[in-house]
This record gives C-alpha cells, structure tokens and sequence, in this order.
C-alpha cells in the first residue's frame, strides 16, 4: 500500500511503505516524521532515501544514536497558563498540522511536513463556534489521521513542554472514535531514548465521545502505550513533544474546541454539553 512519508523537514515526497516492521505504523508520524524508503511514516525508517538531515533527525535505522553525540537537548519550557489552544476564529498559526497514512478515502488531507509546509488545519464555524474538524473514511487496520499539536512548535516537530502544571488535558469535543495520541522525549527518537518500531507510537486513549459538544478532561496516568511497545517508560508529562486527535485503524469524526491544561482531576465523563 502506498502512504506518504516524510523524508526531509522542508519537502514532501510520496513512497510505497512496507508494514512488516514491528508494530503498526506510527499514527503520529507529524511529530517528528520518517526517513527512508520503505519506512513505516513515523516509526523506524529503511535504507536510502532521505538526506542528511532527515538521517540526523530521525535516527539512519530509526533507532536511537549510541554514542548520544547527536542526541536533542531535553531541556523542558512551561506554558505561561492553562490555555493551550482555544481555537478561536482567527484560527491555529504554527502550532498545528495534519498527518494521515494517506489511504484511498483517508481524510482527505493533505501530509507534510510539520510548520514548514501549509496547509495548516483551519477552523470550522458551525454550532455557534470556531473548532478544528477531521473525518477519515474506509481505514484500515493500520491506516489513521490525527491533528497534531505541538505546544512548542519547532521545524522539528516540537520542543519538550512541561504540563505537569496541571493534572491532563480539557477540551470539548464531539464525534465518534475519536482518540488522543501524546507524543514526549521518551516516544521521540531525536532523544536518543527509544528504537525501531518503538518510536512515535505514542500514549494513547481513546475518548468516549458523543455526537454532541461537551467537555471531557483525561488525565496523564490514563494515557498508555500500545501493547506492541518492548521498552515502556512511564508517561513524562514534564517533557511532552506534541499531542495528537484523531482516529486511528476505523472511521472517525473527530470536531475539537478550547484545548486546555486540567486544573482538576474528574474523571473524563462529559460535563457542561452545548
């Protein structure tokens, strides 16, 4: 099947991609990309393709560098509130980007490389409100589509944010099959903390939404990694790279509004509907 895949942080290119390496492909790939023909789109890349810079990024073998020369910093910046998105009318600038596995009905998006290349997602008005709004249609097992945003937007695909300010994340929502992916140093390979297959899976919950707006809150400890993953650190809220809403392996309708950081810790029941 071909998907599209990310070789280079400035340029898209388009590459049939094996999925025969461990796992799924990443569902997440907007967070850091992939490197290499043959490569699943954010999880361990293959041999060729790609340039410098995308080996750099990504790791050659997709796999962490051993001797740490090349490794990012983990440094970690605190947002300035609670507020991370209220996707307001004037829309998202830099801090959010469309990825799909790019199957025959998938979205109908476009993939690219994230900041560097528009179109950025742009808010829906409907319902008496601006929103971000996804759907991905006739997925497989192993295709997806995710809004990905990164509270610190790099051309690498976001810095290390610490949201251990506040207990998870709000936001309202409403749709169907919709899930969150978080993406933190641990899941990112530029880290030089993970390998292979294991890379930009990310932690993962699946929220319980309705066809109408209400607000949910998910907590930190409710996020895990897919069963698949060998080396399961646990989730480091103090140094997240980017978090992702969409649908992964079904038909979704993902519609998201006012992201923001948990000052409580409810359970991620609905509350407040519109």
């Amino acid at each position: 099947m071909c998907v599209r895949t990310l070789t280079a942080l400035l340029v898209m290119t388009v590459a049939c991609s094996s999925t025969e390496a461990g796992g799924p492909a990443s569902p997440d790939g907007g967070s850091g990309g992939a490197a290499g023909t043959g490569g699943q789109m954010g999880g361990s890349s293959g041999t060729g393709g790609g340039d410098a810079a995308a080996d750099r990024f990504v790791g050659g073998d997709g796999s962490s560098d051993a001797d740490g020369a090349s490794c990012a910093m983990t440094s970690a910046a605190r947002p300035n509130g609670f507020d991370l998105d209220l996707i307001e009318g004037s829309g998202p600038d830099r801090l959010w980007w469309v990825v799909t596995s790019a199957a025959p009905n998938d979205a109908s998006q476009l993939t690219f490389v994230p900041h560097a290349s528009p179109p950025a997602p742009s808010p829906t008005m409907a319902d008496g409100r601006a929103f971000l709004h996804m759907t991905g249609s006739g997925l497989g097992l192993i295709d997806y589509g995710v809004l990905g945003f990164s509270p610190l937007p790099s051309l690498e695909g976001g810095e290390p944010t610490d949201l251990s300010n506040g207990p998870g994340i709000t936001f309202d929502a409403k749709g169907n099959n919709f899930s969150i992916l978080v993406n933190t140093v641990d899941t990112v390979p530029r880290f030089c903390k993970c390998s292979g297959a294991d890379c930009f899976q990310g932690y993962r919950y699946k929220v319980p939404v309705t066809a109408t707006w209400a607000t949910y809150t998910v907590t930190w400890n409710q996020f895990e990694l897919p069963g698949f993953v060998v080396n399961r650190p646990n989730f480091d809220a103090n140094h997240i790279i980017t978090i992702s809403f969409g649908g992964l392996g079904e038909d979704f309708d993902v519609s998201l509004d006012n992201l923001r950081l948990a000052r409580s810790t409810p359970l991620d029941a609905a509350e407040g509907g519109q």
